[in-house]
């Protein structure tokens, strides 16, 4: 899942969203189709780690605490920021390329470690 927002969580960074997408779209639709088999391992990335131990949270009551057994466990991305950065990244580049190239990274160390 690219993304950590509203549609994919619920997650609007201060609580669950005041919409009707309170309990995301995305990740809602993921983790019902890994509870009927059809997904195994998911991913979440986001701009960065920092806002996760939250997510994990907000799915767990709004989510695990409704659905009956749904598996809520997902890897995150970035996990590290420092890991996936060079030293100079953010000297030659914009903090809106430097979140694009470290998102693609994560999803490529994810995948790549799959498979």
């Amino acid at each position: 899942m690219c993304g950590t927002g509203e549609y994919t969580t619920g997650w609007v960074g201060t609580g669950a969203s005041k919409s009707d997408k309170k309990i995301g779209v995305v990740g809602l639709t993921l983790f019902d189709l890994r509870r009927l088999g059809k997904v195994d391992k998911l991913g979440m990335v986001g701009v960065n780690g920092g806002k996760f131990p939250a997510i994990r949270q907000h799915l767990a009551d709004n989510i695990g605490g409704v659905y009956k057994d749904m598996d809520l466990t997902f890897v995150h991305f970035p996990l590290l920021v420092s890991s996936f950065a060079q030293p100079t990244l953010a000297s030659t580049h914009s903090p809106k390329k430097e979140r694009w190239i470290l998102k693609h990274v994560s999803i490529y160390h994810f995948f790549s470690s799959q498979f």
